[in-house]
């Protein structure tokens, strides 16, 4: 479990965007504004070596539009991206080997290395 700041403004309450994507078992779900300034703050409260073992869904919105989705803990397929993650980033991810692969379309989809 991770403890968020009260500066982060963290809240429960879903979004039009941000939604949970598992509805049975209920699992802890957590809205947080992600800005320059909130970075330090969100990655601090994640247990550390489990960022990807201990948290199964992120979503991430902007200017209301689901802009980054990662699914069951970021397997392979279940990793999509909208217009607002440009195309050279995910070129930048899979050739660090954090993603091993993206394909181009009206959502760009990315496979996880988890």
């Amino acid at each position: 479990m991770c403890s968020f700041s009260r500066e982060l403004a963290a809240s429960s309450t879903e979004t039009h965007v941000l939604k949970r994507a598992t509805l049975a078992p209920t699992l802890d779900f957590v809205v947080l504004p992600l800005e320059e300034r909130t970075v330090r703050p969100i990655l601090d409260a994640l247990p550390q070596g489990k960022i990807f073992r201990g948290i199964i869904h992120v979503q991430v919105e902007k200017d209301g539009v689901l802009a980054f989705g990662a699914y069951n803990s970021f397997s392979p397929g279940c990793v999509a991206t909208g217009a607002a993650v440009p195309v050279s980033l995910l070129e930048q991810l899979k050739k660090r080997g954090i993603i091993e692969s993206f394909a181009e379309g009206k959502e760009n989809k990315a496979s996880g290395t988890t």
